[in-house]
């Protein structure tokens, strides 16, 4: 299938990132350099200020991800992390035009004490808007996060990373502005992580739009998990870049030797 709809590729990168800038742009990724959008120290509360920096994965360097909102030459933007893979177009979703945010659930991370799940940062599709791109900010910069009840005291992002992205995005998005802007999507069909048992059934697998490498480690770490799904769509990972391959250099090269990942040595070529 293809999409009715052209696509660039850009990669935000923060300023101490610099080797792999090259092989982006020889993949034909715009590459734009950002830092983080808020000083932690400009922080007004108390609490985010001073735990912001050790939350989940990558700290206040995850709020890169709200330059997404900023690229408003384009219709959608979908922010993926980079150990995602997409199968299939998404015009049905491009196409929801009553509809600024959609998002996927992060089980994993959401316990039952939470009013709203939290959200999982590797799949953000948007429609780009400087006006709220600063509004997101300026409720960081406000650092209204409370312990044990997390934003603004409402019971949503206590729990890993939701000092950032996964908590911020369902706080602003459901409480500070209007939740039918929104969209949950079906996590089996979207980002999907195979951390749930109905997306694990292989009868779903040819309906898949995206995978999220999370749970079932990355194709490059040359691991068999010996789970159905995850070894499915790391197959598919493999077959996408060996076509890759192929195409620039007119050559295919076996990927994982010895358990060892060998990359597309063409990319790092000066």
């Amino acid at each position: 299938a293809t999409s009715k709809y052209g696509v660039d590729f850009i990669a935000i990168v923060h300023p101490n990132v610099t080797t792999s800038r090259a092989a982006l742009r020889r993949s034909g990724w715009k590459v734009i350099e950002r830092d983080i959008p808020v000083d932690i120290t400009d922080i007004q509360g108390t609490f985010l200020r001073e735990h912001i920096a050790k939350s989940g994965c990558c700290g206040a360097t995850e709020l890169l991800k709200l330059y997404a909102w900023t690229l408003t030459d384009y219709h959608r933007v979908v922010h993926l992390d980079m150990d995602s893979m997409l199968l299939q177009p998404m015009d049905e979703l491009f196409d929801k035009e009553d509809k600024t945010f959609m998002y996927t659930c992060d089980y994993g991370m959401t316990n039952e004490r939470l009013k709203a799940c939290m959200v999982q940062g590797g799949f953000l599709l948007l429609r780009p808007n400087v006006t709220e791109f600063e509004r997101l900010v300026d409720t960081v910069k406000i650092g209204d996060f409370r312990q044990g009840s997390g934003w603004g005291g409402k019971g949503i992002g206590w729990g890993y990373g939701g000092m950032t992205i996964q908590g911020l995005l369902p706080y602003y998005f459901l409480s500070l502005s209007d939740p039918e802007l929104s969209l949950q999507l079906d996590h089996c069909k979207y980002n999907t992580m195979f951390d749930q048992p109905q997306c694990k059934n292989a009868s779903l697998f040819p309906s898949v739009k995206s995978v999220h490498f999370t749970v079932c480690q990355k194709p490059w770490s040359c691991i068999n998990t010996h789970k159905e799904a995850c070894e499915y769509f790391k197959s598919k990972w493999f077959e996408l870049r060996d076509e890759l391959e192929v195409l620039e250099t007119g050559a295919h090269a076996e990927a994982c030797k010895g358990g060892q990942y060998h990359p597309l040595t063409y990319l790092y070529d000066t």
